[in-house]
């Protein structure tokens, strides 16, 4: 995701990938929410699919979905 913006007045979310920006009402972005938290749960519960922890060089970390291939080693 390129940016991310919350409007408070109009009550909008505007993502924007590439040259592609999306409106949303906030209340079709938290259904939205919901469900790609749901779909976050299966995801992790699929076998083929690890997650890793990356940090950043200012310390910040953050969780990454991969998809495991049969030589790769996470240990």
């Amino acid at each position: 995701m390129d940016n991310y913006l919350y409007n408070p007045e109009s009550k909008q979310v505007i993502i924007q990938f590439d040259r592609v920006s999306i409106n949303i009402d906030l209340e079709d972005f938290l259904d939205m929410l919901y469900s790609l938290h749901d779909l976050k749960t299966i995801i992790g519960a699929d076998p083929d699919v690890a997650t890793g922890t990356f940090e950043d060089e200012d310390g910040k970390s953050w969780d990454q979905f991969m998809i495991k291939e049969d030589d790769t080693d996470f240990s």
